[in-house]
C-alpha cells in the first residue's frame, strides 16, 4: 500500500489539473453591436446597443470600455453580474459634438472583460456625421460698369457654413444688345466651386456689355444664382449694370458686305465703324490706334496678310463712328479672318473678329420657254410666249436680250432688253405673236448672252397658222366623206369630251392656247372672279367639286379655269384620278417620292439649316447647277425654303418634311 501512494497522488493530481482545466476553458465571453454603422447629426446622441454573453459555466463579472477616435464624449454601463450561458444587453451612448464634421466619421471599439477570467473581447462600429448643407454668398465690389462693347466685372463671395465639402454651382443671366429696342438676348454662363467647410472664395464673374448700348443712358439687371450641392440653399442676387460714356469701341465689321458666311469675289473688302463719346471727357486728348486687317485661317495661325491702321484724337471723334476700309486682293478661295482693333497706350480696348469664306465666283444661267410651239388660225385671238430666264451662278450678272424673228413683223416686242438678275432670281419676258397677219410657219429666237461669262444661250419659238382644209363631196353627196365619219366618231365621244371634267380637260389639252374672249366678256370675267374666290376660300378642291357647288357648266368652267392658270392666278396638280385646284401663291403639298439626289439634299440640309445652295453643293458632292435644279424643284413641292438676304441666300427644311 505504501508502494501506491505515490501513484495516487500523481493520479490525484492530475485529475484536479484536469478539472480546474476543463473549469477554466468553460468562464468564456462574447460581445456583438446591433449594427456596424450608425449615423447621427451634429449634436445628438448616438446609443450603441451591445450584446455580452458567457459561454462559460460559472458567472462572472463584465466591465465594458470604449475607445473612440475623435474623442466625442461616451456614457459607458457600469459593471455587471452575467451567469453561466446568460446574454445581457447593454447601451454605450456617444455624444456627437456640435461642431462635428461630415468628413470626420468616428470610429469606435468597445470591449469587454470578464473579471475572474481576464476574457477579453471587442467590436468596433462606426458613426458617420449628417451633412448639413448651408452656403452663404454675397456680391461686392460695386458698382459695376463698362462701356459698349467691353467686359464688366462681378465679385461674388461664397461660403460655406455647412459641416462637409460643398461643391457650389451658379449661373449668371444677363441681356446683350441691340440695346435701346427693349429686345434683348439673353448671356448665359454656368461655373462651380468645391469649398470645404468654413472655407470662403471670390468668383469673378465676367461679361460684356453690348456694343449697340447707349452710353451714359442704360442700365442692366444681371441675375445670379448661387446653389449649394444639397439642393435647398439657393440664393438669387441682382446687379446692376451701368454703360460708361468714357471708351472707344467697334460699332461695326464687315467682310465684303457680308459676315459670318460665305462671300464672292477676287478681293476682300474689310469695314469697320468705330464709334466713341469720349468728346472732351479727357484734357490730354489720348490719341487711339485704329486697325482693320485680314488673317490667314483659325487653322492657319491666322497670320496677318494685310492691315490698314489710322490714329485718331479720341476727342476728336465723330460722335457716331469712324470708318476705316481696307482692299486685299486675292485668287486664294478660303477661309479667312477679319479683324478690326482699338489700341490706346498698347492695351487693346476692343477687338472683333469675323470668319468669312471667300469663295470663286461663278456665272451661269437658265434659259427655257413654257410653251416654244403652237398652231393657231388665222382668226385666233394673238398668243404670248413665256420665255424665262434665271441666274443660277452665284453672282449678280447683267444679261443682253434679243428677239429676233425670221418674218418681221409677225412677232412684236422686236429689239433688244439689258436685265440684271442677282443669284437664284428668275424673270419672264413675254414674245406676242398676232396670227391674223400672215399664214404659214412662223419662228422668233430668243437670245441671251451673259455679260458676266460672255456665256450664250437661245431658244426658239415657233407659230403655225393655217385654215382648215375644204374637202371634196363624196358618197354621201355633198356632205364629204371624211366629216360624215367624223360626225360618227364625233357623236361617239361627244359624251366623254362634253360631260365629264377629264373630257373637258382633256379636251383643252389638245388647243391649249386657244382662248377667243367673246362679246360676254364681262360676265366671263364674272365667272372667273367667282371661280377664283372659290378656290381662294377651298384651297385643294378637284373640278367636280368646283362645278357642283358655282353651278357652271363643263365647258365654261374648264375654259375659265384654263384661263385662271394661264394668268397665274391658279395652279393645279393631280391627285389619282382627280385634279385639284389652289391659288396661285399657295404652298401644294407634295405626296411625291423623292429621287435618291433629293434625299441627299434634304437629310444635307436638315443637319445644316440655314446654308447656301453652293455650300450644299459642298456637302452633297454635287456641283451647284444640279443642287439649284433639284431645290427649285423641292421649293414647288413644299420641301424646303428659301430665303434671299441680298446677293446671298439660306436654305431650310419646311417643317412638315423635318
Amino acid at each position: 500500500m505504501g508502494s501506491d501512494l505515490p501513484v495516487r497522488i500523481g493520479l490525484l493530481a492530475l485529475f484536479v489539473l484536469i478539472t480546474v482545466s476543463f473549469m477554466i476553458a468553460l468562464v468564456e465571453g462574447s460581445i456583438t453591436t446591433e449594427y456596424e454603422g450608425y449615423l447621427g447629426s451634429a449634436g445628438d446622441d448616438v446609443e450603441i446597443l451591445i450584446s455580452v454573453t458567457n459561454d462559460g459555466n460559472a458567472s462572472d463579472t463584465a466591465a465594458i470600455t470604449v475607445d473612440d477616435t475623435n474623442g466625442w464624449p461616451v456614457a459607458v454601463p457600469v459593471d455587471f453580474n452575467i451567469d453561466a450561458g446568460e446574454t445581457l444587453e447593454r447601451t454605450v451612448t456617444i455624444s456627437i459634438p456640435e461642431d462635428a464634421l461630415a468628413t470626420e466619421p468616428n470610429t469606435v471599439d468597445i470591449t469587454y472583460e470578464l473579471d475572474s477570467s481576464g476574457e477579453t473581447g471587442t467590436d468596433t462600429v462606426q458613426i458617420d456625421v449628417e451633412q448639413v448643407f448651408d452656403i452663404n454668398a454675397s456680391l461686392f465690389g460695386g458698382p459695376y460698369s463698362a462701356a459698349p462693347g467691353r467686359s464688366y466685372l462681378i465679385h461674388l463671395m461664397l461660403t460655406n457654413n455647412g459641416n462637409g465639402d460643398d461643391l457650389v454651382a451658379g449661373e449668371l443671366y444677363a441681356p446683350k444688345g441691340p440695346a435701346g429696342q427693349g429686345l434683348y438676348d439673353i448671356h448665359h454662363e454656368t461655373f462651380s466651386v468645391l469649398l470645404s467647410p468654413a472655407e470662403s472664395k471670390t468668383m469673378i464673374i465676367m461679361s460684356t456689355i453690348s456694343r449697340m448700348a447707349d452710353p451714359g443712358n442704360e442700365t442692366f439687371r444681371t441675375i445670379i444664382y448661387a446653389n449649394s450641392s444639397g439642393g435647398n440653399d439657393d440664393h438669387e442676387l441682382f446687379a446692376e449694370i451701368g454703360v460708361d460714356d468714357h471708351d472707344t469701341w467697334i460699332r461695326n465689321l464687315n467682310a465684303t458686305m457680308e459676315s459670318h458666311g460665305e462671300v464672292v469675289g477676287e478681293s476682300i473688302t474689310a469695314t469697320a465703324k468705330f464709334g466713341t463719346v469720349y468728346a472732351n471727357a479727357n484734357p490730354l486728348a489720348p490719341v487711339a490706334n485704329l486697325t482693320v486687317s485680314v488673317h490667314s485661317s483659325a487653322a492657319k495661325g491666322k497670320e496677318m496678310l494685310d492691315s490698314n491702321t489710322t490714329s485718331a484724337l479720341i476727342k476728336d471723334f465723330d460722335a457716331d463712328t469712324l470708318i476705316m476700309s481696307l482692299d486685299y486682293p486675292t485668287t486664294d478661295y478660303d477661309d479667312y479672318v477679319i479683324r478690326a482693333t482699338v489700341e490706346y497706350l498698347g492695351t487693346t480696348w476692343d477687338l472683333v473678329e469675323e470668319t468669312i469664306t471667300l469663295v470663286e465666283p461663278e456665272f451661269a444661267f437658265d434659259l427655257r420657254c413654257l410653251d416654244d410651239e403652237v398652231t393657231l388660225a388665222p382668226d385666233d385671238d394673238m398668243h404670248t410666249f413665256d420665255v424665262a430666264i434665271e441666274n443660277t451662278g452665284n453672282v449678280a450678272d447683267t444679261y443682253t436680250v434679243d428677239i429676233l424673228s425670221e418674218t418681221p413683223p409677225v412677232l412684236f416686242n422686236n429689239g433688244q432688253m439689258t436685265i440684271t438678275l442677282e443669284p437664284n432670281e428668275e424673270v419672264h419676258i413675254y414674245v406676242t405673236f398676232d396670227p391674223s397677219i400672215q399664214m404659214g410657219r412662223h419662228v422668233a429666237q430668243v437670245r441671251v448672252v451673259s455679260q458676266g461669262s460672255s456665256a450664250e444661250m437661245t431658244e426658239d419659238v415657233e407659230a403655225n397658222v393655217a385654215e382648215a382644209e375644204d374637202k371634196e363631196g363624196g358618197p354621201f353627196g355633198d356632205i364629204p366623206t371624211d366629216i360624215v365619219v367624223g360626225a360618227i366618231v364625233a357623236g361617239a365621244l361627244m359624251f366623254f369630251f362634253f360631260g365629264t371634267e377629264i373630257g373637258w380637260l382633256s379636251l383643252l389639252a389638245f388647243v391649249p392656247l386657244y382662248y377667243r374672249v367673246t362679246g360676254k366678256q364681262v360676265l366671263d370675267n364674272y365667272v372667273r372672279g367667282k371661280i377664283h374666290g372659290y378656290v381662294i376660300a377651298n384651297p385643294g378642291d378637284h373640278y367636280n367639286g368646283i362645278k357642283g357647288h358655282l353651278g357652271i357648266n363643263n365647258g365654261t368652267l374648264a375654259y375659265h379655269l384654263k384661263v385662271l392658270e394661264r394668268e397665274n392666278y391658279l395652279k393645279s396638280r393631280m391627285d389619282g384620278k382627280y385634279k385639284r385646284y389652289y391659288p396661285y401663291e399657295s404652298m401644294i403639298p407634295s405626296k411625291k417620292k423623292l429621287s435618291p439626289i433629293q434625299k441627299l439634299i434634304v437629310e444635307k440640309l436638315k443637319n445644316n439649316p440655314g446654308v447656301s445652295q453652293r455650300k450644299l453643293g459642298k456637302l452633297s458632292g454635287e456641283s451647284v447647277q444640279v443642287v439649284n435644279y433639284h431645290m427649285k424643284q423641292l421649293e414647288d413641292a413644299g420641301v424646303v425654303e428659301i430665303e434671299k438676304l441680298g446677293n446671298r441666300s439660306k436654305c431650310y427644311v419646311c417643317e412638315g418634311w423635318k
